[in-house]
């Protein structure tokens, strides 16, 4: 029987939250499917954009290439157009200033034609020759910069040039191809522009570069030659002013006299055309040098203690030095020497002023000071000078030199006599220059003389110009204090200032020379040259010899100086070490200055060599004593077992070393007496150093006190005696030793150490005294020395004692019997 078995059917209703969440479903797929369609779409819609943009890429990237290419172009143009107004102009003036050059260089050969070929004359040449050669070299120059800059514009240009770009395109439309045609136009046209600028510039340039080596040849030939024009200025027509020859010399002194009125009125002219220039110059230096020179003169001289008569003279010298400079750098820049009185007239004001301020500044600060002959010497430059300068022929020359020196000689020593301070005349510097630069003009020299007057007055204004600055250098230094580093701050300005000051105004001296003579003289004078045997020595090198000698003196005085100065704050036992560094400092400085001269003089290091080896045996034998002296003292030295200021004891002597030389040590004894060890002996024999380390000392005193004594109010009271002491130490402490019993006093040592070695003898000596009192107070007695005396045998006074024995038998005799008995008169 089949039974079928059914469900009931079970309705089903969806919930609220069951419908909101097929709702969301839905609509997650709806926005699914549109997502993916769009995406679909943009694909396709990119693919034809893109397959569009591929097929116009070719024209779109080349008009790209062309506006990028012609906006450079135009950019490039506009500038070039600016610049080319600019770059014609300056080849205008090139040109220009080459042929006024040009005019001025043929001016100048045709004045050296109808010269005499006088040393004043060629100087002035040499000196135009180089105020040309200056503005040629302006030109040159100006040129060779516009070259460059033309070259750097072509390179610009090959940038943007783009005919190999377009050689290969055969798909331009025909605008496209006109549109190229004409930028490569442009560019041809441009390059065209600057290819003639270059061309330009550098055919003026070789012309420029051309007349330039031709004046530079003509001014080096001329100041080869002014050397021997001086020689011939100076010594020809030599004739002694008694000679009858003197005065048959040719040549009209009323023709010379017209002839130098139509130069003088020319150099006047000369000054009127730049006198607004030098004036200007004039006045700006005068500004500079008066706001910064009158400060730091009133911080120099700010006490009291001036006089004011000395501080007159130093405002009028301050003035009439800053005229005279301010003179002379226009005579430099403005006419460039190109009015030879005017810069005679410049210099001697401004020595002037030198001379009178150094001795003004001088006179401050030593107020006996004696001045230099200033006033005299000053119008004895001024004299030669304009003598020289106008060629002054020698009829006329040796007799008025020669006056003028009888003047000065005379004035001189009526001026010195009334000042009886100053001594003697003869013992003057002056007096002999003077007299010296007489003769040589009564011998006919006259011209040579006023040289060496004039050069006598450079001199003095170099060194007056470097004491008057080291004078008022060390006037503004002695405000300092004389305490911690403003000591070694004072030696270091000074040590750097000296050597400087000394060359900045020699070289000032020598700067005149230049001026005076020419440049070929210094060159001609540098290269004289003393030959023998093959050996060759130069001027120059002689002169930088002796700059560098007193450039290492410096230096040397200048360390010596400062390790001194640092061994103040260093403690007294390190002191000596100084010494060392000296002496190594000294000797290293003067090794480094012979090793340059030898370079400087030419000597080959190497043959000095093979020199020393040949002679190393004959010295090692003859010299051994000497050799083994000089290396025992760098042993000294650089191993600093002695020092200076050590106490040492060589032997029984005791001594303080004063100084360690290369050969000998020079030691003090304590009884003031200087004794020479060589350093061998130093080095050799046993030497004890009392102050190697330190400067202390340790001392033992002995003191013996009578037995019986208490020994502990003895050692209390030695104890209580060296701590009262000032130059016993309280570490390491006093001690007192129980050194023995002795034959009749209870020994005791007072051990102590003392700070300085120096005191060492006063310092026992007081402590001795002071035991005494101490023991004395105490009641502790120092024993005297005992000796107990035993005799054996002795027959004489066995004999002596057999009388005596036999004296009291015989009185007993005479008293009955009875030995015992004496007379009253025994008894009394």
């Amino acid at each position: 029987m089949l039974i079928l078995h059914t469900r009931p059917i079970v309705s089903f209703r969806p919930t609220e939250r069951a419908t909101q969440t097929m709702k969301t479903t839905r609509s997650a797929r709806s926005l699914t499917a549109a997502a993916v369609l769009c995406c679909l779409l943009f694909a396709v819609v990119t693919a034809l954009v893109t397959a569009t943009a591929a097929h116009a890429q070719p024209a779109t990237s080349l008009q790209g290439i062309l506006e990028v290419k012609q906006r450079e172009l135009t950019m490039l143009t506009s500038a070039e157009e600016d610049i080319a107004q600019s770059v014609d102009q300056r080849l205008d003036d090139a040109k220009d200033e080459y042929n006024d050059v040009r005019k001025l260089y043929g001016e100048t050969l045709l004045a050296q034609g109808l010269s005499l070929a006088s040393p004043i004359e060629e100087r002035a040449l040499s000196r135009q020759l180089h105020a040309l050669e200056r503005r040629l070299a302006t030109v040159r120059s100006s040129l060779q910069d516009i070259n460059d800059q033309a070259n750097i514009r072509l390179d610009r240009l090959g940038t943007i040039n783009t005919r190999n770009d377009f050689s290969a395109r055969k798909d331009l439309s025909p605008e496209m191809q006109e549109f190229v045609t004409t930028y490569l136009s442009q560019i041809m046209q441009l390059r065209a522009r600057l290819d003639a600028q270059q061309n330009k510039a550098e055919t003026q340039l070789k012309q420029v570069t051309t007349l330039f080596d031709k004046i530079r040849s003509k001014r080096n030939q001329k100041e080869e030659g002014l050397a021997n024009h001086w020689k011939d200025y100076f010594f020809r027509n030599s004739e002694p002013l008694v000679s009858i020859e003197l005065w048959k010399q040719p040549g009209s002194i009323p023709l010379w006299f017209s002839v130098r009125i139509v130069a003088l009125g020319q150099e006047l002219a000369l000054l009127q055309t730049k006198i607004f220039s030098a004036a200007l110059l004039s006045m700006f230096i005068f500004t500079v040098v008066a706001t910064g020179g009158v400060p730091l003169m009133r911080a120099a001289l700010r006490d009291n203690s001036v006089p004011g008569t000395i501080a007159a003279r130093l405002h009028r010298s301050g003035l009439l030095g800053t005229i005279g400079f301010a003179l002379v750098v226009s005579d430099m820049r403005i006419f460039g020497g190109a009015a030879p009185s005017f810069s005679v007239f410049s210099w001697f004001l401004f020595g002037y002023g030198v001379l009178m301020g150094s001795n003004a500044i001088r006179r401050a600060v030593v107020p006996n000071f004696n001045n230099i002959p200033k006033t005299a010497v000053s119008w004895l430059f001024l004299i030669g000078g304009l003598m020289l300068i106008n060629e002054t022929p020698a009829k006329l020359a040796v007799p008025m030199w020669t006056v003028v020196l009888l003047l000065f000689l005379g004035y001189m020593t009526f001026k010195h006599r009334k000042d009886p301070t100053r001594g003697a005349v003869a013992l003057t510097v002056w007096f002999w220059i003077a007299t010296i630069l007489t003769l040589i003009s009564l011998a006919g020299f006259a011209r040579f003389s006023a040289f060496l007057c004039m050069f006598w007055f450079g001199g003095y204004v170099a060194y007056g110009a470097s004491a008057g600055l080291m004078a008022t250098l060390n006037r503004s230094l002695s405000f300092l204090p004389d305490e911690g580093g403003y000591v070694m701050l004072k030696g270091a300005i000074l040590g750097v200032a000296s050597p400087l000051v000394w060359t900045s105004s020699s070289a000032l001296g020598l700067y005149w020379f230049y001026q005076f003579l020419g440049a070929g003289i210094l060159k001609t004078v540098g290269e004289l040259t003393i030959s023998w045997e093959g050996f060759s020595l130069k001027f120059a090198s002689v002169l930088l010899l002796a700059i560098l000698f007193y450039v290492t003196r410096a230096c040397s005085h200048l360390a010596r100086g400062a390790l001194d100065r640092m061994a103040e704050r260093w403690p007294k036992g390190q002191r000596g070490s100084v010494l060392s560094l000296k002496t190594m400092a000294n000797y290293g400085l003067w090794i480094i200055y012979g090793l340059v001269g030898l370079h400087i003089l030419g000597v080959s290091l190497t043959s000095l060599t093979v020199v020393a080896g040949g002679l190393s045996v004959g010295i090692g034998f003859g010299m051994q004593t000497i050799f083994n002296n000089f290396f025992s003292g760098l042993i000294l030295l650089f191993g600093r077992s002695i020092q200076q200021g050590d106490i040492i004891q060589v032997g029984d002597l005791w001594c303080t070393v004063r100084t360690i030389n290369i050969r000998a040590t020079v030691v003090e004894t304590f009884d003031n007496a200087s004794l020479i060890i060589p350093n061998s002996d130093l080095v050799t024999t046993q030497v004890t150093n009392w102050t190697k380390n330190n400067a202390t000392i340790r001392r033992d005193l002995v003191v013996g006190v009578a037995y019986g004594s208490d020994i502990e109010l003895v050692r209390k009271t030695l104890l209580t005696v060296a701590e009262g002491h000032s130059h016993v130490l309280r570490r390491p402490q006093p001690a007192v030793i129980f050194n023995d019993f002795g034959a009749s006093t209870l020994d005791f040592i007072l051990r102590v150490w003392i700070n300085d070695i120096d005191y060492a003898l006063s310092t026992i000596s007081d402590l001795r005294f002071a035991i005494d009192k101490a023991f004395r107070e105490a009641n502790i007695e120092i024993a005297f020395p005992q000796m107990d005396l035993h005799i054996r045998s002795a027959p004489a006074l066995q004999e002596l004692q057999s009388a005596h024995n036999l004296q009291p038998a015989q009185a007993g005799r005479k008293t009955g019997g009875n030995p015992e008995a004496t007379p009253d008169h025994d008894e009394e």
